[in-house]
């Protein structure tokens, strides 16, 4: 049985340079790559097939690749999955001459689309590896900042939306962090007592060490406000590990799922869920949330004038917890709501 190896991280956090190395070491790259540019002249080791695919996922959700937001609860169901089978074998068939090889995909997209993707390779008879590259939140907002223009706020809730969603959907597959910083400066030692992968001297060559430009990208930003809090706060747990540990993913599936539901019920066209919401809420926290946006802003881009409600749930980890509780125990009594994990 022939392995499939996923590299699937947050937009310019070192998948391109993990993949490159995965290809020289253990698989192949798929046949149809997209051509390098200025924010990437050594490759982004990408498919279009992949890339097309996944942004068609993702467009039936209402989303792109740079959504501040985590996906909507259809990404779970096995009829969603269904819809985009037969697609996405015919992707990973026309992107490999030999199937009978160990592969390498990436595209970051992944860290959203991945449960699709699961259920078919396992249907096709593939071994699933899952690596996850992780680096600094700070150093991939200013890389995003840099290249596309966003906000601050915006970029840190891309990378921030998209690690979660990694470590959440790869549960069960016994993924590993790689870490971009040790990547660059101990790359044969790193990838070796992560993966148990041997870079050759002359692979580890082509690694440069002064890929990390944002570095030299500086603007003043208070890291304690949110989102940029939690999202330190979350980089300092992953660096403690090599693997996602189970408490963790525990914590950040609860707050996927939380997110799940306020996105529910600010979609939901009977105004009476989510009026009933926003009751519980105020009765529980005390928080004062704005009616016409109830948590997942578009935008997301935190300029109201009090907080909002998931930026005082972040910062609350026993609030957080018990809210949810309670929290969900009422609105499992009402229907289509509970998503089942």
């Amino acid at each position: 049985m022939q392995t499939i190896y996923f590299v699937i991280g947050p937009h310019r956090s070192g998948t391109s340079l993990v993949t490159s190395l995965l290809a020289d070491t253990v698989g192949e790259l798929p046949n149809n790559l997209m051509r390098p540019a200025l924010s990437n002249q050594k490759g982004f080791q990408e498919s279009w097939s992949v890339v097309n695919v996944n942004d068609l996922i993702l467009k039936e959700m209402g989303l792109k690749w740079d959504s501040p937001e985590p996906t909507n609860s259809e990404i779970n169901k096995s009829s969603f999955k269904d819809k985009f089978k037969e697609v996405c074998k015919k992707c990973i068939s026309s992107c490999f001459k030999d199937l009978n090889k160990n592969l390498v995909l990436k595209d970051p997209r992944f860290c959203k689309t991945f449960p699709v993707w699961r259920s078919v390779v396992k249907g096709m008879g593939f071994k699933i590896k899952i690596i996850i590259p992780v680096r600094k939140p700070l150093d991939v907002m200013k890389s995003l900042i840099k290249r596309d223009r966003l906000t601050p706020e915006h970029a840190c809730l891309i990378w921030y939306w998209n690690i979660l969603e990694a470590i959440v959907h790869t549960r069960g597959t016994n993924s590993k962090f790689i870490f971009y910083d040790e990547l660059l400066n101990h790359s044969q030692q790193h990838f070796n007592e992560v993966l148990g992968i041997e870079i050759s001297s002359e692979t580890a060559k082509k690694i440069d060490c002064n890929l990390n430009h944002a570095r030299e990208f500086v603007f003043d930003l208070n890291l304690n406000f949110e989102p940029f809090n939690s999202a330190n706060v979350l980089y300092e747990r992953i660096l403690k590990n090599t693997t996602p540990p189970e408490d963790l993913i525990d914590d950040l599936k609860s707050r996927y799922f939380f997110s799940l539901s306020q996105k529910f019920f600010y979609n939901t066209k009977n105004k009476s869920k989510e009026r009933y919401l926003l009751k519980v809420i105020k009765e529980l926290s005390g928080c004062k949330v704005k009616e016409n946006r109830l948590l997942m802003n578009q935008s997301l881009c935190y300029n109201s004038e009090s907080p909002s409600y998931y930026e005082v749930l972040l910062k609350n980890k026993d609030l957080e917890m018990g809210l949810i509780s309670k929290i969900f125990r009422r609105l499992k009594k009402l229907k289509n709501f509970f998503i089942k994990s």
